[in-house]
């Protein structure tokens, strides 16, 4: 499981990127959701339309699933990934990222 860090007191905008096998973007069906299995470190804020994560005072860890719809050639396809979200003081930069998608219906 791949691990995001973001320092406490802290906001970051969660960037989504699904690509094709080929590495073009892959455009999103609908909405993307996010969900934290816990809220005692960070919660899910969204200003102006985009989600962002928003590290509170305590440092810790809980787990941050992004669901989407990817259009992978002419398949709509839901791609499920969670990281360990991380806050602790030497975090830095937190981003998100599907590029691991692979197309995998039939042709």
């Amino acid at each position: 499981m791949q691990t995001l860090r973001i320092p406490p007191m802290h906001k970051a905008t969660l960037v989504l990127t699904p690509l094709q096998p080929d590495g073009e973007p892959a455009p999103i069906d609908g909405e993307a959701t996010y969900e934290l299995d816990s809220e005692d470190f960070a919660t899910l804020i969204v200003e102006d339309g985009v989600t962002k994560v928003l590290a509170g005072e305590v440092e810790g860890s809980s787990i941050l699933t992004v669901r989407a719809d990817v259009r992978l050639g002419e398949q709509v396809s839901l791609r499920e990934k969670s990281f360990e979200l991380i806050v602790a003081e030497e975090a830095s930069n937190l981003e998100v990222s599907l590029s691991d998608l692979a197309y995998a219906g039939v042709e």
